[in-house]
């Protein structure tokens, strides 16, 4: 009697999720369809719905075709793989150090990107496109690494590693900011940095951005279920066969890679690691694999939308994107704040 009791309400479960997961599509299809209807064909560019759609359709040397092609269309694509990269670090954070509050920035990663960049900003080492990309990235890796080394202890709390975290981000974007004051970098170059732009977008940047997210893509689906066992703590991943230090420094790797390309097209995006993945169980669950997917689509649309609406809300003045992120993920981190124990 109680297995039939237990078998039925695992039944209504599943169909709960899989009425969440039917409505949750219908609106990502609607939401992602709507910012790229607005990334492509709105905004300052005085020009009829129907030349829009001819320069999009006919690649040439006109002035709407190249709008569209140099400089919306990157847009587009930086925000989409920014999101999915953070999207995807975030659940990697959450997983390897079983932190709820686990995030990139939030853990200082992206501040670590932005300290090394910071020397190019400023014009002390003069760099190429993918010389940058390298740059943030080694840094985002040395704050990664010693994330791994710190959350090898037990003892460490999520609410321990969060305040790390904190103290990390804040002290390389001190330093950032102390590099970039020796240069001659504008105000709103820094902002962009600080607080998260895209406008600056280039096809070089999404290449190079694009390569790395969909190695680190195919990586976290390969490790998917091993670092899943890392949840179970205690002794027990140790008696599946899995070195959990081990496992947790080849995930700060993958998240210092991811973190250096988001950081690399559009700056710091605030709190979409940390919204992602929480939404993404809330819809299919605890499967590794979906969750990878579900948690880099999640982590795409919300940044794709949030930068259609930061460009558009106050047109023709641009919002930071990071505002409007860190607007719905802070409640969130509160929330979640309060809840554990």
């Amino acid at each position: 009697m109680q297995l039939r009791h237990w078998q039925t309400t695992l039944q209504e479960s599943n169909n709960l999720k899989k009425k969440y997961y039917f409505k949750f599509l219908i609106l990502g299809i609607f939401l992602t369809s709507t910012s790229l209807f607005a990334g492509l064909f709105l905004g300052n560019l005085d020009a009829p719905l129907p030349e829009l759609f001819k320069g999009l359709v006919n690649k040439d040397d006109g002035i709407v075709s190249t709008i569209i092609w140099q400089v919306r269309i990157p847009r587009l694509l930086s925000a989409v793989i920014s999101g999915s990269a953070l999207g995807l670090a975030g659940l990697l954070i959450q997983t390897s150090t079983k932190s709820p509050l686990g995030d990139p920035n939030l853990f200082g990663i992206g501040g670590g990107a932005v300290f090394l960049m910071s020397f190019a900003i400023a014009g002390i080492i003069p760099t190429s496109n993918l010389s940058l990309f390298l740059l943030s990235c080694s840094g985002a890796l040395i704050i990664g690494i010693i994330f791994a080394f710190t959350t090898s202890k037990e003892s460490l709390t999520p609410i321990k590693l969060a305040l790390v975290g904190i103290a990390l981000g804040a002290l390389s974007l001190s330093l950032s900011a102390g590099v970039i004051s020796y240069g001659n970098v504008f105000p709103s170059q820094v902002l962009a940095i600080i607080t998260g732009s895209f406008s600056a977008s280039t096809w070089d940047s999404v290449q190079i951005a694009s390569v790395a997210f969909i190695v680190c893509l195919f990586s976290a689906l390969m490790l998917s279920n091993t670092l899943n066992v890392l949840l179970l703590g205690g002794n027990i991943p140790k008696t599946l066969s899995v070195n959990p230090n081990r496992m947790r420094f080849i995930a700060m790797l993958l998240v210092g890679i991811l973190t250096a390309a988001s950081v690399h097209l559009g700056g710091l995006v605030g709190f979409v690691g940390l919204v992602a993945p929480h939404i993404a169980r809330k819809i299919i669950g605890n499967n590794p694999l979906q969750l990878v997917l579900m948690s880099s689509f999640i982590g795409a649309y919300f940044v794709l939308t949030a930068d259609q609406l930061a460009r558009l809300l106050f047109s023709p003045v641009e919002l930071p994107v990071g505002l409007l992120t860190t607007f719905i993920g802070a409640p969130m981190m509160i929330y979640i704040g309060v809840k554990l124990k």
